[in-house]
């Protein structure tokens, strides 16, 4: 897999460990708050049902006090007593109104608290009654009418209905307690498991997360590196190229005098043996200026600037040249070198001739080299 295949690769794959964190994390806390929301719901309604139980247990002992005050009145008549009569009912009323908004959403209990509406009606205009009759009989100074009040035993029978009411509001919240008390403590069972959960895959997700992000710092600081590395690498290139060039452009200097002293002893010596060496001499200059040239060229290379210069060429010279340099190198390995030209196509050919020159030098080497016996 090339390298930027497998640099998306690990993108694409911190991307989706970051996505993935934060899915996880998100999902945990919606399952979360949606269980402690749940939880908190579950605590409003035992809240509720405690507040409609401590509003029903006034009521109750209202009654109690109600009844009470009224049968003192009953028998002494003291304005006091008629008074926390009448204020024990009004606030019978008020609880019994504060019990039926309480219990609106509760069928059972609206029942219930109809009737109670209703008995509550009775006892205020039973009272009424009683609290008149006693204040006829305070006048006429005969207690006979409200001793008969008292015993006619219709009194008892409606406050037995009403603390009977009373009594089965207590018992269906009791009962709506019990059972939300239930359904609290599975949520608290519920909810301590799910954040447990949450946590852990919260935990998970940081991991990953973290990992994910140091993953992408790491693979950023690799990236970088390579680039610093690459930028280096370019820039002792650039500087060995510009060496290179300055150090081939230092070497012409000395060569022109070689060619050019050269080319004034060609001119003096006469001796074959002395113009054999004067031409090794110049061939091999010819060689050292190639090989100059060949550093330029690796200059022009590595700047892409590098073209071929297409002049006429006799290959068979080019060839013959090339061969003699290295045929010391042969006899001294014992090889036999021999050079075979085609003498019927002796035609110039358009060619750059330092490359000719440059690939049959590379292959007579290789060739001499590499050939311990033969031809």
């Amino acid at each position: 897999m090339p390298h930027t295949r497998i640099a998306k690769f690990r993108h694409r794959a911190n991307a989706s460990l970051l996505v993935l964190a934060f899915a996880v994390i998100l999902i945990t806390s919606f399952v979360s708050v949606f269980s402690i929301r749940s939880l908190e719901d579950a605590i409003d309604s035992i809240r509720h049902t405690l507040k409609v139980k401590e509003t029903a247990s006034h009521l109750q002992y209202q009654t109690w006090l109600m009844e009470t005050s009224g049968m003192r009145y009953m028998i002494d008549g003291s304005a006091d007593h008629r008074d926390a009569h009448r204020r024990n009912l009004a606030q019978m009323g008020a609880l019994i109104a504060e019990l039926k908004s309480l219990t609106v959403d509760n069928p059972v209990q609206t029942t219930a608290i109809a009737e109670l509406v209703s008995l509550h009606a009775v006892v205020v205009e039973r009272s009424a009654k009683s609290m008149a009759l006693k204040q006829r009989a305070i006048g006429k100074d005969d207690e006979l009418g409200p001793v008969l009040r008292l015993r006619d035993g219709e009194g008892e029978k409606i406050m037995l209905d009403l603390r009977g009411l009373i009594t089965r509001i207590i018992e269906e919240e009791d009962r709506l307690l019990r059972e939300r008390g239930r359904e609290r403590d599975a949520l608290v069972k519920q909810t301590n498991a799910t954040l447990l959960i949450a946590n852990g895959l919260a935990l998970v997700a940081g991991i990953l997360g973290f990992f994910a992000i140091r993953r992408a710092q790491r693979e950023l600081e690799n990236n970088l590196l390579i680039e610093l590395k690459a930028m280096q690498a370019k820039r002792a290139s650039e500087e060995k190229s510009h060496f290179l060039a300055n150090m081939s452009h230092e070497i012409r200097t000395p060569m022109n005098a070689i060619f050019g002293f050269s080319a004034l002893l060609g001119d003096r010596v006469v001796e074959p043996q002395h113009r054999e060496w004067l031409t090794s001499i110049r061939k091999s200059a010819d060689i050292l200026m190639n090989l100059i040239n060949d550093v330029l060229d690796l200059s022009k290379i590595e700047a892409g600037k590098l073209s071929l210069n297409r002049t006429p060429t006799d290959v068979v010279a080019l060839a013959a040249e090339t061969t003699a340099l290295f045929r010391p190198q042969a006899v001294e390995k014992g090889l036999d070198l021999r050079f075979e030209p085609d003498t019927e196509n002796t035609d110039a050919v358009l060619v750059d001739a330092q490359r000719l020159r440059q690939i049959l030098m590379n292959l007579l080497g290789n060739a001499v080299k590499y050939t311990d016996h033969g031809a």
